[in-house]
């Protein structure tokens, strides 16, 4: 019974973050995000959530939600999650937000990982 939770949760794991692609690619982001977010609800690995939570920012950036991106973004710099997808969407969304200073910051701490 376990195994078959497994591959069951797996499976609508797979379904999920397939859907959020497909949405995301035909350029239906708010479907994306909704499925994003569904997936996000299913008992996954840490790794994982990471991985769809920067999708999710990068989605709410793209539809112009610039501050919820960065929410998202911030949280996960507190999670001490630096890489390099989440700074440059903060860089991004400071530059879309004509919030130069902030860029700046951003830029400053891609070079320390660079």
């Amino acid at each position: 019974m376990i195994v078959y939770h497994n591959i069951s949760m797996y499976m609508m794991l797979d379904f999920h973050v397939s859907a959020a692609e497909v949405f995301y690619k035909s350029g239906d982001t708010a479907k994306a995000i909704e499925c994003a977010r569904e997936a996000l609800a299913l008992d996954i690995s840490y790794e994982q959530s990471v991985a769809l939570w920067i999708f999710v920012a990068r989605a709410e950036s793209k539809l112009g939600n610039y501050e919820d991106s960065n929410k998202i973004l911030r949280r996960l710099i507190d999670e001490k999650v630096y890489l390099p997808p989440v700074i440059l969407t903060l860089f991004y969304n400071s530059l879309k937000m004509n919030k130069t200073e902030k860029a700046a910051k951003n830029m400053d701490l891609m070079r320390i990982f660079l």
